[in-house]
């Protein structure tokens, strides 16, 4: 249905995670595994989480999660906050893959060590 839409050098089949090279910026997407649920595959995440902003790369992880890494923190955070993600019935839950990244002080630090715009909302 995506194939068309996604870069196949975005998405990894394998299950393998380079995770000591993974940026700040990956977040952890999980769903619900049961029968009656949808199962996300990477090239409907690719395509639906770029609304976001930019990705790049998409890792499945298990059955019911996969590691997204986007291209810049802002829209990982956009990701994070967002708190309709997938479908109504079948919904998706993000979170940082880094757990330093729930610290505000560790956050706004490396936003301003990058040169990004700062938002006092978390």
């Amino acid at each position: 249905m995506y194939s068309n839409r996604v870069p196949l050098e975005k998405v990894s089949i394998k299950k393998e995670l380079p995770k000591d090279l993974l940026p700040l910026s990956t977040i952890k997407v999980t769903w619900s595994s049961n029968r009656t649920r949808t199962i996300y595959k990477p090239e409907s995440l690719y395509a639906y989480l770029t609304r976001f902003g930019p990705i790049d790369a998409v890792y499945p992880k298990s059955v019911n999660s996969a590691y997204v890494v986007f291209s810049d923190l802002e829209a990982a955070k956009a990701c994070i906050q967002c708190t309709d993600l997938g479908r109504p019935w079948d919904p998706l839950f993000a979170f940082w893959a880094e757990p330093r990244m729930y610290n505000s002080s560790f956050y706004y630090k490396y936003a301003t060590a990058e040169n990004l715009p700062i938002r006092v909302r978390m």
